[in-house]
Parts: structure tokens; sequence; C-alpha cells
């Protein structure tokens, strides 16, 4: 049976320099995985990328496994402070009122390094701690979770964890293809509108009227429609 990789770091930097050098690991071991695939990136080819020798690179990772775990955090986290700064503007309890703020806040997320976000997804063996990259859509749930139940009297959802697992897994399919088909986020505001009208008419019974970024007011069941 083959072994599982360590993934943990083998030493933690604790000066200015050598920090620096394990930052430069860890940016080369994106471009690497972007430009070739996770197959083909090695160490050596990571060390080289980076400016250092392959010692000092075993000095902090001891496999590519380790690099790629670092790489995941590093991103997830990232991703998590983006959406976190978003949501500070969710004050409102309406449901409409915030669901936008919401999913602005996904989209931007998303826009952290898409390109990066795809290869960790697509093509990182899901093996002991790579199985992290999944680990945003979990702090997702439990951000909708703690949200949504305060408003439940306005779901018409019975079952709310049912919702909430149907929601985060089909909204971020969504974002990241539509972020994958519009590098440039130049339709970001409309993604913004359908989504939002997607998320409020799966949750409420009776959803308001929405404003398009045409600033035409439909009700949002049919402007869901006339997308389809």
């Amino acid at each position: 049976m083959r072994a599982i990789p360590v993934t943990s770091p083998r030493r933690r930097p604790r000066q200015a320099r050598a920090q620096a050098t394990v930052e430069a690991i860890v940016k080369a071991t994106a471009r690497v995985l972007i430009e070739e695939g996770y197959d083909r990136a090695s160490t050596n080819r990571i060390a080289q990328a980076a400016g250092v020798s392959i010692g000092s690179l075993y000095q902090y990772f001891p496999s590519k496994e380790a690099l790629v775990a670092a790489l995941v955090e590093e991103h997830l986290s990232k991703m998590t402070r983006v959406l976190s700064q978003a949501l500070e503007g969710a004050k409102s309890p309406s449901l409409p009122d915030n669901a936008s703020v919401m999913v602005a806040g996904l989209v931007s997320a998303y826009r952290v390094d898409p390109r990066l976000h795809h290869v960790l997804c697509q093509e990182v063996p899901k093996i002991g701690e790579l199985r992290k990259i999944y680990e945003f859509e979990e702090r997702l749930a439990t951000l909708a979770r703690s949200y949504l139940r305060g408003l439940q009297h306005t779901i018409r959802h019975t079952d709310l964890d049912r919702a909430i697992f149907l929601l985060v897994h089909a909204i971020p399919s969504v974002i990241r293809a539509a972020v994958d088909a519009d590098p440039e986020g130049n339709d970001d505001a409309r993604l913004v509108d359908d989504v939002t009208d997607m998320v409020l008419c799966y949750l409420m019974v009776d959803p308001p009227a929405h404003r398009s970024t045409n600033g035409q007011t439909a009700p949002m069941a049919s402007a869901v429609a006339a997308t389809v």
C-alpha cells in the first residue's frame, strides 16, 4: 500500500529572511501548478522557480504534498478573509437586503485567484490535508446556517439543513463557472443580480421584486425565467 505523503511543514520560519524564503517557495508552487499542473510539478522544479536550492526547500517542506498543503491553507485564508470583510456590510435582519451582499462577497472570494482554485480543485489528489480545498464551502455552510436560522420564519423550507446543503454546493459551482467564463469580471454585477435571484426565489415564499442591472424592476421569478 502506498504511504500517505507527509503534508505538514518540516519547520516554521522564525526570522524575516526565512519567512521571505518560505513565501517565495509557496508562490513558486502556485505558479508551477498553474503553468504545468500537479503531476508535472516537482520539488526540484518548484525550487528552481523560487530561485532557491533544493536543500533550502527541504529545510521547510518534506514533500511536494507539504508544499501544496501550505498553498491550500494560504489560498483558503485569503478567500475566507475576503468573504468575511464583505459580510461586515450585511447588517440588516432582512434576507433580501443581505442576499446580494453575501453573493457579492462570494464572487469576490472566488476572484482571489481563480486559476489556482481550479487547479487545486481539479488536479490535486484528494488525500490527507489536501482535502482542505473544500473547507471553504464548509465554512460557507456554517456562516449560512448561523444567519438563516434567525430568519427561518421567512423561509419556505422546513428542512433548513437540506436547503443550506443545496445552496452551498450549487451557488459556488455557478459562480466558479461564471468566473472561469469571464476572467476579467466584466459581467460581475449581472452575475450578482442573477445569483441573488436564484437564492431568494429558492428560499422565500414570496420573493420581492428585483431591480436588474438595466434599472428596470421585475418580479424575480419572471426575471429568472427570462434568463433560462
